[in-house]
Order: C-alpha cells, then sequence, then structure tokens
C-alpha cells in the first residue's frame, strides 16, 4: 500500500532527470526584481569541476584565497577599502566529488554602484586570470592558510569529518596530513593556471538582485571589453520577464498622492481638528514584552518611551529642541537628527510637507502590493498603496561613522478610531534591534485629543 501511496502522488516509474550544467558561450546580467530591497546583490559565477583529488586543488585554493577568501585579499580591499562601495565582497571556490559545481564573487552594495562595484568585481577577475600575483600576496596566503589550518585541527569534528572525506571521496591516507606541505609548494604559474581554469569571466553569469527601477538603466549600459552586456530580468520565481515598467502618468504629482492619502485616512479638516494623540503598542522580543508609549501634541511636542527587560528610554522634543534619556543619561538632539526627530512630531507627517521640496520616484511594490514612493529628503521616503491611497511604508537613513543605517516601518491593519484610519500593525525593521523579520508592534490603544501641557514634553 506504500508503494501505492507513492505512486499516486508521483506516477508511475516517476524518473527524476538532472540537466547537466552548461558553461554558456558569453557574459550575462541576469536580474532579479526585489521591490523592496534597500541594498542590492551581486554574484558574478560559473560551473565547474573541481575535486580534492585534483593536482590543482591546492594552487585553486591559492588562487581563491587571494582573489576573495578574507579581509586581506584583493576583492576586499578594493571593493570595500578603496572604493567604499560595500562593507566586504569576498570569493568561494568548492569542490564537489558528484557532480559540477561553481565558482562564485559576491558583494552587497549600495543601489548607485552597483554598476560600478560590478565592473571592478570584473576587473578583478581579469587582473588574476591575465597576470602573476606578487611574491608577497604568495607568502602571505600560505602563511595565513598554517596559521588558519592549525587551528581548525584543534576541534575533533574537524578530525572526525577529515576521516569522512578521505573514505568518501577516495583521497590518499596522508591527504590532510600533507596538505601544509602541498600548499607550500604551489608557484605563482600554478595559481595563474588554477585561475585561469576556475574564474572563468568570460563565460561567468552575473546575478543581480535589487529594485530593479533604481538599476536598471545603469546594469543595461555596462560595457566590458568594449561590449555591451547583455540584460536579462526575472521574477521572484526565477522566471524571465520583460524589464518591468515602474513609469507613472506624467500628470500624477506627489502632491496629489498625499492628497489622495489625507481623504483616505478622514481628510484634512478632520486630521486638522486633533489637538493630541496618545497611542500605546506592545510587541514581543525573543520572549519579553516590548512596550511603546506615545504623546503628541498639535505643538510638534512629542514624548516616546519604550521599555523591554527591565530597561527604559525616553526621547523629548519640544518644537525646537530635543533630547534622549537612556538609564537616567540624557543626551541631547542636534543637527539633521534632530530636524527628523520635529518633522516627526507632527501628529500627521503629511500635513506638514512641503508640496515643493518632495518628489515622485515612481512605482513601486511593498509586500507585493504596488505603491508610489515618495522622496521627502535625502533621508527619508514613503510609500503609498496605489489601490487603497494608504501608507504602507516609511524608509529612513541615517548616517553612523560613515555606514548608512536603514530603518523601515510596515504599516498594516488600519482601522478607524473617531473618523480617522490608523495602522493597529506596525512591523519595525532596523540594525539597531536584529531581530530576524523586525519588531512587530501592536496597537493596544489610540486616543484622540487627550489633555496635554507643556510640561508632559520637559
Amino acid at each position: 500500500s506504500f508503494s501505492k501511496n507513492l505512486d499516486s502522488m508521483f506516477g508511475e516509474n516517476s524518473i527524476n532527470e538532472f540537466k547537466d550544467p552548461q558553461i554558456p558561450e558569453s557574459t550575462k546580467i541576469h536580474v532579479v526584481d526585489v521591490p523592496n530591497a534597500s541594498n542590492v546583490e551581486i554574484t558574478i559565477q560559473n560551473v565547474i569541476n573541481r575535486k580534492r583529488s585534483d593536482k590543482d586543488y591546492f594552487s585553486g585554493n591559492v588562487a581563491n584565497r587571494i582573489l576573495g577568501a578574507g579581509p586581506e585579499s584583493r576583492l576586499f580591499t578594493v571593493i570595500r577599502e578603496e572604493k567604499g562601495y560595500a562593507y566586504g565582497a569576498y570569493s568561494g571556490l568548492p569542490t564537489n566529488y558528484k557532480s559540477k559545481t561553481k565558482f562564485q564573487a559576491r558583494t552587497t552594495v549600495r543601489t548607485e554602484v552597483a554598476d560600478s562595484a560590478i565592473v571592478e568585481m570584473v576587473n578583478q577577475l581579469k587582473l588574476i586570470t591575465n597576470n602573476l600575483v606578487t611574491d608577497e600576496e604568495l607568502v602571505n596566503v600560505k602563511s595565513g592558510y598554517f596559521g588558519s589550518f592549525a587551528m581548525s585541527m584543534e576541534e575533533p569534528r574537524t578530525i572526525a569529518n577529515q576521516a569522512l572525506l578521505i573514505r568518501t571521496e577516495n583521497l590518499p591516507p596522508d591527504f590532510f596530513k600533507t596538505i601544509l606541505s602541498n600548499i607550500n609548494k604551489v608557484s605563482k604559474d600554478e595559481v595563474l593556471n588554477s585561475a585561469k581554469k576556475f574564474f572563468l569571466i568570460d563565460n561567468s553569469q552575473i546575478v543581480v538582485t535589487g529594485k530593479i527601477r533604481d538599476i536598471s538603466e545603469k546594469l543595461e549600459n555596462i560595457f566590458l571589453d568594449g561590449e555591451k552586456v547583455e540584460v536579462t530580468y526575472y521574477d521572484q520565481f526565477g522566471i524571465e520577464t520583460e524589464r518591468p515598467d515602474y513609469s507613472v502618468d506624467e500628470t500624477l504629482t506627489a502632491g496629489s498622492i498625499i492628497d489622495n492619502y489625507i481623504d483616505a485616512i478622514g481628510g484634512l479638516d478632520k486630521l486638522n481638528s486633533v489637538t493630541s494623540i496618545e497611542e500605546a503598542y506592545v510587541a514581543d522580543v525573543m520572549g519579553n514584552p516590548f512596550e511603546l508609549y506615545s504623546l503628541k501634541s498639535n505643538k510638534n511636542q512629542s514624548l516616546t518611551t519604550i521599555s523591554v527587560m527591565g530597561q527604559s528610554q525616553k526621547i523629548v522634543v519640544n518644537q525646537s529642541s530635543g533630547f534622549m534619556e537612556v538609564m537616567g543619561q540624557k543626551m541631547e538632539i542636534t543637527g539633521a537628527e534632530l530636524e527628523e526627530a520635529i518633522a516627526s512630531a507632527a501628529l500627521f507627517t503629511e500635513t506638514n510637507l512641503d508640496y515643493s521640496t518632495i518628489k515622485l520616484v515612481g512605482k513601486t511594490e511593498v509586500d507585493d502590493e504596488a505603491a508610489y514612493e515618495i522622496k521627502v529628503s535625502d533621508s527619508k521616503s514613503l510609500f503609498y498603496s496605489i489601490e487603497t491611497g494608504l501608507k504602507l511604508k516609511e524608509v529612513t537613513t541615517q548616517e553612523v561613522e560613515g555606514n548608512s543605517i536603514i530603518t523601515e516601518n510596515f504599516y498594516n491593519n488600519y482601522e478607524e478610531v473617531e473618523g480617522i484610519l490608523f495602522p493597529m500593525s506596525i512591523n519595525l525593521v532596523t540594525p539597531s534591534m536584529p531581530i530576524p523579520g523586525g519588531l512587530f508592534l501592536n496597537a493596544t490603544s489610540i486616543m484622540l485629543n487627550v489633555e496635554t501641557s507643556d510640561s508632559d514634553f520637559e
């Protein structure tokens, strides 16, 4: 009966056939649209045949370490240190004794430098496949290899795994005992030959995932060796598609979208009649309650308190000044951060926007829902549903020690409170709270026109 059940599920005499991956004739760019992406993922890859038992196994390892296997590698040094395109760039050269595998060079970059990063990564691949590495690089990689190998030998699981590999991959009994001596024998010519064999830049496939609207034009104008690189687009399921059209009607403006949102949540007259808003939200942080309280007045005054795991934080903004208090320590808010805090203290952000300075960027998607993106400033963008007009997301960017910290607020489950729609669920995604999926805040109370005084915001 068990076999009959299998037949009914998969069909009688079912056969699984896997196509042998072939090396393409030319390099192409394959783009997967991720409308919500804040960065661009870039992978340059090609199919290889590589086993531990191969004679060039050791020289391949050395070539990959020089290219991109660590913070002193060429990719990391150029992409991060010299160009400042990303936090890092790496390469991997795996083995597989059963089938073909693939070489990969990868990085994650800011949207505006995606094309430049691709060109620079290709340049580094061409350099290592056409020129001998330096004596210094060879010495440094070998010495680094010795240190990392010695440390790994201290772990019992490493010894067990080596014994398994010797049996399953038919390796010499002394394979791992002689690794260091074999690595030490690798010459610059052998490194060059392995680079030519495994880093097939003229036959690589460049896979890019990101917001197509922001990167397609640049990607379609990448030239390698004087020839424009072909670009193909795919949806989230890997099915080839036409280039997505995110253009908007020329008669549509950022101001009209904001007006539509204001009408959708209650209308301008209703919003202007509100003198204060008091809100309370709760969330769960690894089994611990997270509580957020917010009080705002129509004088651009706000009080926010956050409590989690016995710790509390208070943020106060009062028209032209602000401070943050953590564990009794008060810190003044200044500069651009203060300007952003004052703007956020408004009862309804949209009623305070200057229509002459905001910009309609275009169409996009937020959680698979078509939306318009409006750029409020260099550090903030707002996203509104094309269908309902409601705000779906807010993105803010803050520069911290030269790095861009991106915070996203997703708004869901709108409900009416005294004639005005409010999101009852807010998904907060921020690096300052590295929680998988972000923090999910649920409203427990939203009250309008509560009594306030200036002393509440001191």
